[in-house]
């Protein structure tokens, strides 16, 4: 009604953490489609590629840090769940098999972000390389 603050009237309701399961693949999807193809060797094409995936760089580093919260969250619940008889093993063995679905999806992510990470750094290394090798090439055409 009037008397309801902006926030109040247009609260979202929270994402589940399926949901956020399923934003998330949606999201990655693009960022791993990018990541299956070599990297091309012709410099505009290599710089073309690059610019391609870094955005994803940062999106996907934001959605790890959701995921390892994600991931905290559903360890603290599993783990405050105990029964008294509950050995040590037996508490870990229970969060571990309880997260297991968080943890997936946070190494799922993780080894994007480092895929990308790498990729990036291969990038960065051929188009050095391809600079000096162009400088070489310019270097023994004066002498000649």
């Amino acid at each position: 009604g009037p008397g309801q603050r902006k926030s109040e009237k247009f609260r979202l309701r929270p994402m589940t953490f399926a949901d956020w399961k399923n934003f998330v693949e949606t999201e990655a999807a693009e960022p791993s489609f990018l990541l299956k193809s070599m990297l091309p060797d012709a410099p505009s094409e290599l710089e073309l590629e690059l610019r391609k995936i870094e955005p994803w760089y940062g999106r996907l580093t934001t959605l790890l840090a959701q995921a390892n919260s994600h991931l905290d969250k559903a360890e603290y619940d599993a783990a405050s769940g105990r029964a008294d008889s509950e050995t040590m093993l037996d508490k870990k063995i229970r969060v571990k098999a309880a997260t297991s679905e968080q943890r997936e999806l946070r190494d799922k992510v993780k080894g994007i972000v480092d895929a990308i990470d790498n990729r990036l750094r291969l990038g960065m290394s051929l188009m050095k390389a391809n600079v000096k090798e162009k400088n070489s090439a310019t270097m023994r055409e004066r002498v000649i």
